[in-house]
């Protein structure tokens, strides 16, 4: 058994309550069991618990068995002075406090449902994707209301942390984060980490000098990805790569290698020439930071993303390779998903970071108004009845999948508690 079912056994009162004793025999009445502390010390803090004839106020300690207890060292550490009731599985020992005081202790072996044991196991050793499914969960109930609420907003936070941390790298230069969050998305999975160097391999005060002369802007950033060369036959990108040149030279510049990039098993829309070409057409245009952070709706964002990149690129998706016309700009599916993955936490961070509550609540609002997303993840809690009507519950439906279900945190999910104290209270048994 593991330490956190206790604590979640505990926390909710999910035991027989009947007769609590010590193992040495002194009554237990817990008035308050206790704030479950999610940081270093003790398992519960300020718990209020009568023991005999004692009212005690401080700490709970739960194990499953009570020698952990000198396992964890906690018998040299003052800070497990305050704990008023140790909470076991098993007492195999007793344990003191450092000044040798004996700590009450709670054994539980026998006061755990056998109907809360064995929903545990299935939840926690399911092999399901999703470890509730086998349960049909309620999908229109409060606790799956307020859990989608919950993980959007872990989520939301978990991403604009992530920016953040971007920013004490880059000085908190706004518009440079950007920058690398744009090209990171537009390289997705298979091309993001070459995207990301591509943006170290072209620092950002070099897109602000040129961002105004559009073949000097994608001069630099194709031939800083490598894949330029002088064989090329086309004129276009034999204009690119005697601009390049020039530039390589009067900026010492060192391009990333060709081999990084990944053409093998996308569709063409996804070559990393085609990506590069659509976010050269976005830095082309001036202030965009600052427009991207008072926009109001969605659309204001999506007009900001659908530049056209040079019209070279609506016959080709790579060089010298030449294929029917077509719209070059990036499609609608990209659009929204830049606006859902770099921009709105770069907004939300940026609000984060200047206390604007008011910025964040726009951002998450942009997420009711744009449609869901569709993958594998999305689909299958759709199968088991949940709503997927707008990119804040898809984000919130893959949010719920990454942090909780994939981590089989399932008692700290209201889903999985739900179901947890839903089950019949067959008698008490180890």
């Amino acid at each position: 058994m593991e330490e956190y079912f206790l604590h979640f056994l505990w926390q909710y009162g999910l035991f027989d309550t009947q007769n609590l004793i010590t193992t040495d025999g002194l009554l237990i009445r817990p008035d308050f069991r206790g704030t479950h502390n999610l940081n270093s010390g003790p398992d519960f803090s300020e718990a209020r618990i009568r023991v005999g004839n004692i009212d005690w106020v401080g700490q709970v300690e739960i194990h499953v068995n009570a020698s952990d207890w000198l396992k964890h060292n906690h018998q040299n550490d003052k800070a497990y002075d305050n704990v008023i009731l140790h909470v076991v599985l098993h007492h195999d020992i007793d344990v003191f406090r450092t000044d040798g005081s004996l700590i009450p202790c709670l054994e539980m072996r026998n006061r755990i449902p056998a109907g809360y044991l064995h929903t545990w196991k299935s939840l926690s050793h399911s092999l399901a994707s999703i470890p509730c499914k086998a349960h049909n969960p309620n999908t229109h109930t409060a606790a799956v209301l307020s859990m989608k609420h919950r993980v959007l907003a872990e989520r939301v936070w978990q991403k604009a942390g992530r920016v953040l941390s971007m920013g004490h790298a880059t000085q908190f230069h706004w518009e440079e984060m950007l920058y690398k969050l744009m090209a990171r998305y537009l390289g997705r999975l298979v091309n993001g980490d070459a995207m990301e160097s591509l943006t170290n391999a072209v620092p950002f005060a070099l897109i602000q000098r040129y961002r105004h002369n559009a073949m000097q802007m994608q001069a630099l950033l194709f031939g800083q990805s490598g894949l330029l060369t002088s064989a090329h036959k086309d004129d276009y990108a034999k204009q690119l790569y005697a601009e390049y040149r020039f530039l390589k030279n009067k900026h010492a510049l060192l391009p990333l290698t060709a081999s990084v990039w990944k053409f093998g098993r996308l569709r063409p829309p996804n070559f990393p020439t085609l990506r590069i070409a659509q976010l050269s057409a976005v830095l082309e245009q001036s202030g965009i930071f600052s427009v991207m952070m008072e926009a109001q709706s969605v659309a204001e964002l999506k007009s900001l993303l659908c530049q056209k990149p040079h019209a070279y690129w609506e016959t080709h998706y790579r060089f010298d390779y030449a294929c029917a016309p077509r719209s070059a700009a990036a499609g609608n599916d990209t659009m929204e998903g830049l606006i859902i993955n770099a921009v709105l936490p770069l907004r939300f961070a940026y609000a984060q970071y200047h206390n604007d509550t008011e910025l964040q609540e726009k951002a998450l609002d942009m997420l009711s108004s744009l449609p869901p997303e569709s993958n594998k993840i999305t689909r299958n809690w759709q199968e088991l009845g949940f709503e997927n009507n707008s990119a804040y519950d898809s984000q919130s439906l893959l949010g719920l999948q990454q942090l909780y279900c994939e981590k089989r945190r399932c008692l700290e999910c209201s889903i999985g508690q739900k179901i947890m104290r839903n089950e019949e209270k067959f008698p008490a048994r180890e």
